[in-house]
């Protein structure tokens, strides 16, 4: 991640515990690592991936959206989606940038498993 984009993070940081905001800046590449492994192995901790997102909203708010496609891959998006969009937090477009989700295509799979919950 850039330095403009840490600082954008920042100013979206939503604790008064500022020592924290690296580890929780961090929660992204946490769940990056959970959605390369389900891409590499077809195994997802969904539970475990979906704390991870919404402990990611509890800090971020809206720019948890921006933090995700940041570090998720853009083959990977799929799966990205669907979590979100299980989670109500999908908006039409990423904030400040020009990407629009209704062009990714849902992970079929995995929005079975998420219905399962």
């Amino acid at each position: 991640m850039d330095k403009n984009f840490i600082l954008l993070a920042a100013k979206y940081y939503d604790s008064v515990d500022f020592s924290a905001f690296q580890k929780e800046l961090e929660r992204g590449l946490i769940i990056k690592k959970s959605i390369k492994k389900y891409y590499k192995t077809g195994y997802l901790n969904i539970r475990l991936t979906l704390n991870h997102v919404i402990i990611l909203y509890n800090y971020f708010n809206v720019f948890g959206t921006n933090i995700l496609f940041q570090v998720i891959p853009p083959e990977h998006w799929s799966l990205l989606v669907t979590i979100l969009k299980f989670l109500d937090r999908l908006p039409d477009k990423i904030p400040n940038t020009q990407i629009k989700t209704s062009t990714i295509k849902i992970n079929e799979k995995i929005e079975q498993e998420l219905l399962k919950i």
